[in-house]
């Protein structure tokens, strides 16, 4: 079974996380797949938003590197298991 856009979405911040991606390329990664994520996933549009306001929170200076990764894993890990029912 093919993983759904939320799925790539969750498993790619994980890996931005575990520090398999760098900053940049987990945000511009994120920025282009999502560009019209309404419209073509909108059952991803949720997660989308919440992951990009943490990243604005961070380059705000209102999250540092440890704080944006502590809240992404919280936020992944309650969408795993929204993804899983």
């Amino acid at each position: 079974m093919e993983p759904t856009f939320t799925q790539s979405i969750l498993d790619r911040t994980h890996a931005y996380i575990a520090g398999s991606m760098s900053p940049d390329d987990f945000k511009d990664w994120l920025i282009g797949a999502t560009w019209n994520v309404e419209r073509e996933h909108p059952d991803a549009a949720g997660v989308t938003y919440d992951i990009k306001l943490l990243l604005a929170e961070h380059s705000n200076g209102d999250l540092s590197d440890s704080e944006l990764r502590t809240q992404l894993h919280a936020l992944t890990a309650v969408h795993y298991v929204s993804a899983a029912r």
